[in-house]
C-alpha cells in the first residue's frame, strides 16, 4: 500500500514553525510514565494512561509559568524543563535575571524612543513594535520588547511620539495593552515528587528550541534561537551550576548525542535559504573522564555526510551509533525544471563512511519527511508528516512499511510520536464524531485509547482540524 501521495512542486519549504508536530508528549525512558504538554502546563501520564493534575503554574518567585518545552534525563528521574515566566510587573522578573541581561534593558529603556523613531525611519509602518523589532535586531526581540513596556510605564508620551509615523503598529501597541507582559526565559531541572520548582540552571532571554540530555553525563545541550531564519546556536550546559558553553554557530535546530553521551551530531547548513545543502557533523565535547574539553573546539570531530532537505532537517542517532537521516537523492550538475523524486532515508556510520539507503518501496515515505521517531533499539522509526494524521512504521533493516493511522481529510498532527518501548509508541489521533483528540498506543498491531478518561480537552492542541466542506 502507498502511504502517503502528496503534491510536491520543486524545493521549497514545506514546514512553519508554529504548525509543525513538537515533542509535546514524552516517555521516560524507562517507559514507566510520560510527561505530557497541556495548555502550557506539564502533566504526569502512568504507563496506563493515568493522568495526573498538571504542574501549578506559579512557584512563588513571581509571576506565572509557562512551559514551552522538555525533555527527560537519561536515567528518568526528572526532567529538564524549558518554561516562560511571565508578568504584569518588571519588579518581579528583574532580580532574578543576571546583572548583563538587567543592565542591558535598563540601557535599552533609555535608548528606547531614538531605536523606534529610527526603525520607522528606516523601515516606515509595521503592522506591529515587534515587526519593526526585527529590522532593529533579530534575535533581540525579547530584550527589546521588555524594555518597551518598560518604557511605556516610565515615559509614555515619549514612546508614542517615536511612534507617530507608524500608525499600525501604535494602534496595535494600543490595543495589546491588556496582554501586555515581560517575560523570561529559564531551564529548570525538575524532580517529579519534589517540592518546589526544581533547580534553576539558566535564566536569559533567549529561547530554547531543542533540548537533549546526555544519556551518560551530567550535560545537557540546547539549540537556541537566533534570529536568523532556520539558524541556531548550540549550547552545552551543565547541570551541575548551569554553565553555558559554544558548541556550534548557525546550526539547524534538530540534534541528538551519541550513544555514549559525550559527542554531538548536528545539521549545519551549507547553502542560505530553504531546501538547501546541509552537512551532517559530529563533534566530541566531553572527555572520556566526563570532564568538558578546554577549549571546547578542541574535541574531535567529523563531517559525516550532506543531505539535500527541503523540509524541517531532522536526524537520529541510532543505539549503534549510526545516524539516520533524509535527503533527497540529488546528481549535480542537474535540470533546475526536473521534479525531485521522493526524499529517502540514510544510515551513515557515526566514524563516517557511505551512506546507506534504507529501501523503502516508492510512496512509503512522505514528501515532508521531516518528523520521524526512531525507537529505542534502533530498529524501526515511527513517521508522521506536518500536512496530514497519517501515521506509520518503517522497519529500518528491510524497508518494510506500514499504515498505522489513514490519513483523514481536515485532520493534522501537531504532536511527534513517543515511544515506550521498542515495541510499543504513541501519537495523537483525533475522533471523526466528537471531534476529539485521543492518545493512541500501538502495540502488536493494534492502537488503544490511552487518554479516554482525561480531562476534555487535555489533548486539543497535539491535532488540528478544518473543515474544508462547502
Amino acid at each position: 500500500m502507498k502511504l502517503f501521495r502528496i503534491a510536491f512542486l520543486g524545493f521549497v519549504s514545506l514546514v512553519f514553525a508554529a504548525c509543525e508536530p513538537k515533542e509535546h508528549a514524552l516517555w521516560a525512558p524507562d517507559g514507566s510514565r510520560a510527561a505530557i504538554l497541556t495548555d502550557h502546563r506539564l502533566a504526569l501520564v502512568g504507563a496506563d494512561g493515568k493522568f495526573s493534575a498538571p504542574w501549578s503554574d506559579q512557584d512563588g518567585d513571581g509571576g506565572r509559568l509557562w512551559v514551552e518545552g522538555f525533555a527527560w534525563l537519561g536515567d528518568s528521574s526528572g526532567l529538564i524543563v524549558h518554561r516562560v515566566r511571565v508578568s504584569k510587573n518588571w519588579e518581579d522578573l528583574a532580580p532574578l535575571l543576571g546583572e548583563a541581561d538587567r543592565q542591558r534593558i535598563e540601557s535599552l529603556v533609555a535608548h528606547m524612543p531614538s531605536l523606534l523613531a529610527s526603525a520607522v525611519a528606516l523601515h516606515g509602518d509595521a503592522e506591529s513594535t515587534a515587526k519593526l523589532f526585527e529590522s532593529l535586531a533579530a534575535g533581540e526581540e525579547l530584550a527589546l520588547s521588555n524594555a518597551l513596556f518598560l518604557s511605556l510605564d516610565r515615559e509614555p508620551e515619549a514612546i508614542r511620539s517615536a511612534l507617530a509615523g507608524a500608525p499600525r503598529a501604535l494602534a496595535n501597541l494600543d490595543s495589546s495593552r491588556p496582554d501586555r507582559a515581560f517575560a523570561l526565559h529559564e531551564l529548570a531541572l525538575v524532580k517529579p515528587g519534589e517540592a518546589g520548582s526544581g533547580k534553576i540552571l539558566l535564566r536569559d532571554l533567549t529561547n530554547t528550541a531543542q533540548i537533549r540530555t546526555s544519556p551518560r553525563h551530567p550535560y545537557l545541550a540546547r539549540s537556541v534561537d537566533t534570529g536568523k531564519e532556520g539558524l541556531h546556536r548550540l549550547e552545552l550546559i551543565s547541570l551541575d551550576d548551569g554553565k553555558a558553553l559554544m558548541v556550534a554557530d548557525e546550526v539547524c535546530r534538530s540534534f541528538e548525542w551519541t550513544p555514549d553521551g559525550r559527542s554531538l551530531v548536528f545539521l549545519k547548513p551549507v547553502t542560505k535559504g530553504d531546501g538547501g545543502l546541509v552537512g551532517i557533523e559530529r563533534r566530541e565535547v566531553i572527555q572520556e573522564g566526563g570532564g568538558v574539553f578546554d577549549p571546547l573546539m578542541s574535541g574531535a570531530s567529523a563531517d559525516l555526510a550532506y543531505a539535500i532537505v527541503p523540509f524541517a532537517p531532522r536526524l537520529s542517532v541510532l543505539p549503534d551509533g549510526s545516524v539516520l537521516f533524509a535527503s533527497h537523492a540529488v546528481t549535480f550538475p542537474a535540470d533546475p525544471e526536473d521534479t525531485p523524486e521522493e526524499p529517502r532515508l540514510y544510515r551513515v556510520p557515526g566514524e563516517g563512511g557511505a551512506p546507506a539507503m534504507v529501501p523503502t518501496e516508492p510512496g512509503a515515505l512522505p514528501m515532508d519527511l521531516g518528523y520521524f521517531v526512531a525507537s529505542p533499539d534502533g530498529k524501526r522509526i515511527a513517521v508522521v508528516e506536518s500536512g496530514t494524521d497519517a501515521v506509520a512504521l518503517i522497519d529500518l533493516a528491510s524497508g518494510k512499511s506500514e499504515l498505522i493511522a489513514n490519513p483523514r481529510p481536515g485532520w493534522k498532527t501537531r504532536l511527534l510520536p513517543s515511544w515506550k518501548n521498542a515495541d510499543e509508541f504513541t501519537f495523537a489521533s483525533g475522533d471523526p464524531e466528537s471531534k476529539r483528540v485521543r492518545w493512541m498506543l500501538w502495540k502488536d498491531g493494534k492502537s488503544t485509547d490511552l487518554s479516554a478518561s482525561w480531562p476534555e480537552r487535555t489533548a486539543s492542541e497535539w491535532m488540528e482540524f478544518k473543515n474544508s466542506a462547502p
